[in-house]
């Protein structure tokens, strides 16, 4: 038997922060929100695999990557990774598992030229033709997740034109999941499935639709409910047993109670899970032939669920801890460590909450359904688990009011600090978070911002409100993107010629390499 390459897993340059995007992975596959624990809750989804399963070791090329999507909480993630670990086993050929949230193009070159063991190209397109003009003895399997929440819009865009070059390659077999897009005109030119290659009607056969009812089981929810209700939840949240072991003892009684989250949760497998996360934790077992017993008190959607966690919390807390919420909702990467959380909290307001809160609430019963935390030589950084509660918790905000006042933290911190010490997070996403408020223009009227931010989150910046203004800041981001890299210095130097080059007017200050910079 040949002996074959472990698959690589990567995403984002911050992945590793996670310590390993296999575990990762492997989260996601066994149907968990927190931390893999209770085993493998993964269950169903017999024909959406087959489909995914089928596609990734087809010995015939598409041509066209194939395409899985759902609303949030479909579990599409779960399912690809499901998918990704099952042609892991089987298959001789070479992979790569890449989750495109916050990641950038430049992560997913160097992740393919990696799994592929070539030099890393200087843009996907050198690294398309390089692949094109390739002939391996084995094919190789790229699956590409949340391809929707990479790190800006462009990244985005140049992510699928990517994955749709990459799956023209004769030898490459690859997939890829989005959100499902609005029902109406989901075809339409410039959407993520008519860019991915996907046509409606009888031809659009590289598209696996989680809505569909062919994909769709409502047996397949109940028993992920079930799996979960007796599971036994984590014992490090200052908290030991629940109800979770009577419902282990008990099936008969917990399959009629998972059927009953089935049916509240509908279509949504994130739902159903948070129920019953939430049932196995609680004290009280839930009977559901007793004459007291009210289905509705079982959430159907992500609000739902997210109140019944905020029941749980002091109410004198549940306006900070809303807050705290929120700080993560806008968070970037791995998420926050407990500074930025702070810092981003107490900028929306609100009473912004405390250090004590933010233990209280990452020992809570409920952190294993809302975060997520990472431990590592990096030092500790929380998330929300799924990115549903994060529109959860926005959609009635003013987003870019928000993120006004989380990139104003951001930029006071920039201004305390040499461009040469900024955290990670500092450079990867004060752009970021800067372009949500709308507000380029004023940051890259800053030198210091131009210096210090990475070259990545400056070619991923939407272009100049005019494009035709050669003289306004934003346009030093837009000439000299294409030619930065990863060494401060060098991109400084850069900079500062292309300022000197293009007279640019509105700058607060002359663009010079900072003398901290000079011998970088």
């Amino acid at each position: 038997m040949a002996v074959t390459r472990p698959w690589l897993f990567a995403g984002a340059a911050r992945g590793l922060a996670e310590g390993d995007g296999r575990a990762k992975a492997k989260r996601r596959a066994t149907g968990q929100i927190g931390a893999a624990r209770g085993g493998d809750l993964f269950r169903g989804r017999t024909e959406a695999l087959a489909a995914i399963d089928g596609w990734l070791s087809s010995t015939v090329a598409a041509g066209v990557p194939l395409v899985v999507v759902g609303q949030p909480g479909a579990g599409a993630s779960a399912l690809l990774a499901q998918a990704a670990f099952v042609a892991e086993a089987r298959s001789e050929a070479l992979g790569l598992v890449f989750d495109a949230s916050g990641a950038t193009i430049d992560d997913l070159v160097d992740a393919v030229a990696a799994a592929c063991a070539i030099g890393t190209p200087m843009s996907w397109r050198d690294l398309t033709r390089v692949l094109s003009q390739r002939r391996p003895a084995t094919s190789m399997v790229i699956v590409v997740d949340s391809l929707d929440e990479a790190a800006s819009l462009a990244d985005a865009r140049c992510l699928r034109r990517t994955v749709r070059e990459l799956a023209a390659i004769g030898w490459m077999r690859v997939a890829v999941a989005v959100r499902a897009p609005a029902p109406v005109d989901r075809f339409r030119a410039g959407s993520h499935l008519h860019a991915l290659g996907v046509v409606a009607g009888e031809r659009g056969d590289n598209l696996v639709d989680l809505d569909d009812d062919r994909f769709f089981a409502e047996r397949d929810v109940a028993d992920h409910a079930l799996a979960v209700l007796c599971a036994r939840p984590s014992t490090d949240r200052g908290r030991v047993g629940g109800a979770w072991e009577t419902y282990r003892d008990d099936q008969a009684g917990a399959a009629r109670l998972a059927a009953v989250i089935a049916r509240r949760a509908g279509r949504s497998h994130l739902v159903a899970g948070m129920s019953a996360r939430l049932l196995a934790r609680s004290d009280d077992v839930v009977d559901t032939r007793s004459h007291r017993f009210d289905p509705t008190g079982i959430p159907s959607t992500v609000g739902d669920a997210l109140s019944v966690c905020l029941g749980e919390v002091a109410e004198a807390a549940r306006a900070r801890v809303v807050t705290l919420l929120t700080a993560l909702a806008y968070g970037r990467d791995a998420g926050l460590d407990d500074d930025r959380w702070f810092a981003f909290a107490a900028a929306l307001g609100d009473g912004g909450g405390s250090s004590e809160d933010i233990e209280r609430l990452r020992t809570s019963v409920v952190a294993d359904v809302l975060l997520h935390t990472v431990d590592d030589l990096a030092g500790s950084r929380t998330r929300l688990s799924h990115t549903a509660l994060a529109d959860e918790l926005t959609a009635s905000r003013d987003r870019r009011h928000d993120e006004r006042r989380l990139t104003a933290v951001l930029l006071s911190e920039a201004s305390r600090t040499p461009p040469v010490a900024w955290s990670g997070y500092l450079r990867r996403h004060v752009v970021g978070h800067s372009a949500a408020a709308r507000d380029l223009g004023a940051m890259f009227a800053d030198a210091r911002v131009l210096v210090g931010v990475s070259a990545a989150s400056l070619r991923g910046a939407p272009p100049p409100p005019d494009p035709t203004d050669r003289r306004a800041p934003c346009t030093i981001a837009a000439v000299a993107a294409p030619y930065l890299g990863d060494d401060i210095g060098a991109d400084a130097a850069v900079l500062e010629l292309v300022a000197r080059v293009q007279p640019v007017g509105g700058l607060r200050r002359p663009l010079r390499v900072p003398p901290e910079l000079a011998h970088v």
